[in-house]
């Protein structure tokens, strides 16, 4: 292979999957490089003493234990442009967001496909749980082997010129069999570690609270409602019901 078609740009996140996805792909002969972008700051995130978040060095770590080239994107302030505008955006016209499905077009995997260019990369890979499948000229995405931590949605609205340069190299296996191969790499605590935040997860078995946990910008139900109202919009008499002059009632349901 020549030199670009052998190197890969891993988004690593400091987590299990990515992890696992940089050793899978080192092990069958790829160059590995990775990149950990750096989207929103949470308080929560930072060991004190450090001034990146805990995510960010621990993708560090790993990439020197490795041996593999590592960079950090600073994209907050597009992050908060794009994605989180568009989240504010999609509740001020009574629509609910889907920030996550969004993200990928519009942000994550358009950022990945620049920084590869950049770092002379012919492959982009991710620790998402999907596949992919070549038909007639196209690819298309197929669910991952593990029915609890299928990503494929969250990836559906990419277009064909990404489609075609990503790797998933976690899509035949299962959470554990992933936590299994990390451990017998050395990585034991990094094989216990906890889950990512994108997944489906089905609405009936958890509230409002637990469903705004998936977002990587909003943590709490609570949070979630004060981040709204400090975004600029104005939500007094969010719904309102009038007969003649007689007003009938106020909700703040908006939030629901």
């Amino acid at each position: 292979m020549k030199e670009r078609e052998k190197r890969v740009l891993v988004g690593m996140s400091g987590g299990i999957d990515s992890s696992a996805a940089c050793i899978m792909l080192q092990e069958q002969g790829y160059e590995v490089v990775g990149v950990t972008m750096r989207t929103w700051d949470v308080a929560s995130h930072f060991t004190p003493g450090n001034d990146q978040p805990n995510e960010v060095i621990e993708a560090q770590e790993l990439a020197a234990r490795l041996g593999i080239e590592h960079h950090v994107a600073d994209v907050r302030t597009e992050f908060r442009q794009v994605i989180v505008q568009y989240f504010i955006d999609e509740y001020m016209r009574g629509r609910t967001p889907n920030p996550c499905v969004m993200c990928n077009p519009l942000f994550k995997e358009r950022i990945l496909c620049e920084w590869a260019d950049k770092c002379n990369c012919a492959w982009i890979a991710t620790g998402h749980y999907c596949q992919l499948k070549d038909l007639n000229g196209y690819r298309y995405i197929l669910t991952g082997d593990d029915p609890l931590k299928d990503q494929s949605y969250f990836l559906w609205k990419l277009p064909q010129e990404i489609l075609k340069r990503m790797m998933f190299p976690l899509g035949g296996m299962t959470k554990a069999s992933v936590r299994d191969y990390l451990a017998s790499k050395g990585f034991e605590a990094k094989a216990r570690g906890g889950e990512s935040m994108e997944t489906v997860r089905p609405v009936a078995r958890h509230s409002p609270g637990d469903l705004c946990g998936i977002l990587c910008f909003l943590f709490h139900f609570w949070k979630f409602v004060n981040f709204i109202n400090r975004s600029d919009i104005r939500l007094k008499n969010a719904i309102c019901a009038e007969w003649g002059a007689l007003l009938l009632g106020r909700n703040a349901s908006f939030f629901y």
